[in-house]
């Protein structure tokens, strides 16, 4: 198994991660992404509306585990996957066990076959409403 964890992280957590280094291996990165994942879904649910008890998905903050401040409920889910991958990884290091190699092909980073051509539209043509190339007026519906 390949690192296709470069694919699936958000750019922002492949900065954090420094994946391109591979400091963190593949399956404590996943690891991490599933605990947050978990975390923060339980949490956002079991934060009710203001004002409507029993209700769910009320607000995008919430108390920190252990301590007494609210924070944004993503912020914490970031806290715990970097952490969480991190210990996993140390864990794997002490254990050596291998990170895994990188399967990545350089026909993997392109999805059109070689020679695929298409065609340019110029900008000009939708930014004056009229994405058709051939001329023909936008259809609106309902109308």
């Amino acid at each position: 198994m390949g690192r296709y964890i470069d694919e699936i992280l958000q750019p922002g957590e492949k900065v954090l991660y420094s994946t391109n280094a591979h400091w963190i291996f593949f399956l404590p990165a996943i690891a991490g992404w599933a605990v947050a994942m978990a975390y923060g879904t339980i949490v956002a649910y079991s934060t009710p509306a203001a004002g409507v008890p029993g209700s769910h998905f009320g607000a995008s903050t919430a108390n920190v585990p252990g301590f007494n401040h609210t924070v944004y409920i993503a912020l914490t889910a970031l806290v715990i996957n970097l952490a969480v991958a991190a210990v996993l990884t140390g864990v794997f290091r002490l254990a050596k066990l291998p990170a895994g190699a990188d399967e990545t092909r350089p026909s993997h980073y392109h999805a059109d076959p070689p020679g695929l051509r298409r065609p340019r539209v110029p900008i000009t043509r939708m930014t004056v409403g009229n994405p058709d190339p051939n001329g023909r007026p936008p259809v609106r519906h309902g109308r």
